[in-house]
Formats: C-alpha cells, structure tokens, sequence
C-alpha cells in the first residue's frame, strides 16, 4: 500500500482477501443434520440454544438437535434451570433420541422437583426417546396426597420404549406414601 494509502486508511486488496478470509461464516454452509449433530455435543442444551445468535442461519438450529442434555451447574439458580427446561421442550422439534438431566437441588423445592421430573419423564416417554438419563443429587419429591403416587409419576417409563434408561444419585422420597 503506498504512503497515502496508509494514510488515508484505505487497505490493499490483500489485506481485504485476508480480512474476508476470516470473516466467512464456514459453519452455515453445513448440512443441517452436520450442525445438528455438533450441536448435540456441546456439553449443555444451554449453550446449544445461545448459538442461535451467530447468525440467522442457526436462529432455530438448537431446536432440531437429537440429544437433549440439561445440567443444572450451568445456572446459579434452581428457578432458572426449571424455567429453562420447561422451554427448551415446549419449542422444541419433537424427535429426541437421547435425554439427560442432571441437578442438584439444595434448596429442597419439592413440588418443583415432582413436576420438572414427571415433565421430562413425560417428554421423553412421549417423544420416542430411546435413551434417558436422570442424574439427581439430593433432591427431595414428596407425594403428600392419594391422588398423586410414586407409581403414577413413574408410569410413563412403564409404558415407553425406552432402550436405556439410567438413574443416578438419589431422590429423597416422602416416606409415608404407600408405594
């Protein structure tokens, strides 16, 4: 570039070629399947749905992606990763192959324990979801009246096709349910 060039900020075509070089959004041009299925590795559904900002491309992609991974370390409150869960299903495209949620809940809210639990469940079960994992640490569910029992809440994997299905940790369980 001459000295006036430079001096005016105006850049070389090389330097135009480079800039444009690393500025080219690579990634959009995939397959939708291809992007789905790197969606679905990123370690949280969380950082799945904020890829919908990098361009209109993507807006939607986090809805399609196989597997759904929820973690609740990824929240500093428990409110906000029920709020989100709850979402992300409710927007979601309906094929699931493969479902985890894992939380720990220190701050004991029981009958939001009961209904985030009995919501995935119902979801997975409903959705043909072959795989589902539930890793829960501490987390209370009491089943204070006859209209709601253990068997009921659990009755949707009963009935489902699951090919795997994990639980992990422990529920802290009502004990005057009569199971």
């Amino acid at each position: 570039m001459t000295e006036l060039g430079q001096a005016t900020g105006e850049r070389s075509r090389q330097e135009e070629d480079a800039i444009t070089a690393t500025t080219t959004d690579r990634l959009s041009h995939l397959p939708d399947s291809i992007i789905h299925q790197i969606l679905s590795l990123l370690d949280d559904n969380k950082s799945a749905v904020q890829t919908c900002v990098l361009s209109p491309l993507w807006r939607s992609a986090w809805k399609h992606v196989p597997v759904l991974t929820f973690d609740g370390q990824s929240f500093h409150k428990y409110s906000s990763f029920c709020w989100f869960v709850y979402r992300v299903l409710s927007l979601r495209n309906p094929v699931v192959d493969a479902l985890k949620i894992s939380y720990a809940d220190e701050e004991c809210y029981e009958r939001r324990n009961r209904k985030l639990l009995a919501r995935v469940i119902q979801y997975a079960a409903s959705h043909g979801t072959q795989h589902l994992a539930i890793d829960v640490y501490k987390v209370p569910i009491a089943f204070p009246d006859e209209s709601f029992r253990f068997s009921q809440f659990f009755a949707p994997i009963l009935n489902s096709n699951f090919k795997t299905l994990e639980f992990e940790g422990y529920v802290v369980l009502d004990s005057g349910m009569g199971i």
